[in-house]
């Protein structure tokens, strides 16, 4: 714990910039994940699409003609 807290003992403007560094590969994470999941789950995909409007007619049109 020692040794961590010795590591992070840094000056406010150079805390501040590491963690702004580190905020970016986080969001480039969080980025990559999303689309790695839409590139390979056709049920992410759907859903996504879902989410932002772009519905596939005909999976709906085969939705209501079953119901």
């Amino acid at each position: 714990i020692i040794a961590t807290q010795n590591l992070f003992d840094l000056p406010d403007h150079m805390r501040i910039c590491f963690v702004c560094f580190a905020s970016i590969f986080v969001n480039f994470g969080i980025a990559v994940k999303c689309l790695v999941y839409y590139l390979t789950s056709t049920e992410y995909r759907s859903a996504m699409k879902q989410l932002f409007g772009r519905h596939n007619s005909v999976a709906q049109s085969l939705l209501v003609s079953q119901s």
